[in-house]
């Protein structure tokens, strides 16, 4: 099984604003429960066994991510936090990850990268699929799982198979987000699936194929002398070198795992999920699984804020989580939200322009607000 886990909580959670916010982002959101989305990552990790879980954030989140994972038992394995000076997007966390392991001697074993803010259930499925991963990534290939399609999402990018392998697929291509048309495509021509936006590969091969396809990325990182300098936040270990990494992080280029990457090695392998996934990423997802769980959204779930009245008349498909009383009336098919002093009003089956909404305040001047 994997030996190290990565988990990526350096997220701005921007479609789910205003929830979300720069000084409290998604990751740190009780979506499904008591325990926030990072936590339940971090617990998925631990049922794999890993020895290790190396936690990749900005640096401004470090105590968060810190005082978060502490209410996590952590005793055994060691929890590591990578904190990057300026976010860099996946491939960079990845290939500060992939450094680390590479200098206390363990860039020869497989690692398993999650992002913090996925809802994956049960997690006996994850664990049997991860598995199977693990054996293919032992065998050289780039794997990650992917989702069978339900529905032809426009907001997911997707996975195209060719030939089977051994309890899996390779990977033919890398499609980004389609038009509703071809979406529908390829869910008629079953050999495509949702890209999870998780992995399984030995850091060496990683780490091989990153300095083939993205140098620009993989090279500066060899510059960072070990081994890692380590302090302690809130009882959890922090590593790296804080001005060295600020001093190597703005040359580095901004660009995801996916297209420095995964769309252009020919080592990528899929292994096909049996578990249930949801990245989470809009409100109408939180909808749906308020709605699936029967959940009452009086206020941010999981938080005892008392009895914050949402009233409903005659506006059926509507969806409310507000930390202030509101009332919706003779309207159908809309979410209200009102968190850290902020409103959101939007359509069912529009909350992807919330994200559009969020860089229109930001680019107004607003970025303090958000």
């Amino acid at each position: 099984m994997v030996r190290y886990a990565v988990i990526l909580a350096g997220g701005a959670g921007t479609r789910l604003w205003p929830a979300s916010v720069k000084a409290h982002p998604k990751q740190f959101l009780k979506i499904a429960g008591e325990k926030t989305l990072l936590q339940l990552t971090v617990e998925r990790a631990l049922a794999l066994g890993v020895e290790a879980i190396l936690i990749v954030t900005h640096q401004s989140q470090t105590e968060l991510v810190a005082e978060d994972v502490a209410q996590v038992h952590l005793a055994k394995p060691i929890t590591v936090i990578l904190a990057e000076p300026v976010a860099r997007n996946t491939a960079a966390a990845l290939a500060l990850a992939a450094r680390y392991l590479g200098s206390i001697g363990k860039a020869d074993e497989t690692c398993i990268v999650m992002p913090a803010d996925h809802i994956v259930t049960p997690t006996s499925a994850f664990v049997a699929d991860t598995a199977y991963a693990d054996a293919l990534a032992r065998q050289g290939y780039l794997l990650t799982y992917g989702i069978d399609p339900t529905r032809p999402e426009t907001g997911y990018g997707y996975i195209e198979t060719s030939e089977r392998l051994q309890n899996g697929w390779k990977v033919n291509s890398f499609r980004e987000k389609p038009d509703h048309a071809t979406a529908i495509h390829y869910l008629k021509a079953g050999n495509y699936f949702w890209n999870s936006g998780m992995f399984v590969y030995r850091t060496d091969v990683f780490l091989e194929e990153l300095s083939r396809f993205a140098p620009a990325v993989a090279e500066p990182f060899r510059r960072l002398t070990i081994p890692f300098p380590v302090r302690t936040v809130h009882g959890v270990r922090v590593a790296g070198d804080v001005a060295a990494l600020s001093a190597l992080y703005p040359s580095i280029d901004a660009v995801s795992v996916d297209y420095a990457l995964m769309e252009k090695s020919d080592r990528g392998a899929m292994v096909q999920s049996s578990f249930r996934w949801n990245d989470v990423g809009s409100w109408d997802e939180i909808a749906a699984i308020s709605e699936s769980a029967e959940v009452s959204r009086k206020s941010e779930p999981g938080l005892p804020s008392g009895d914050v009245p949402a009233v409903r008349v005659e506006s059926p498909g509507c969806y409310i989580d507000s930390d202030l009383p509101v009332a919706v009336c003779g309207v159908e098919d809309v979410h209200v939200v009102v968190k850290n002093g902020m409103v959101l009003v939007c359509k069912r089956g529009s909350s992807q322009l919330v994200k559009d909404a969020f860089n229109l305040l930001r680019d107004g001047g607003y970025e303090r607000l958000l």
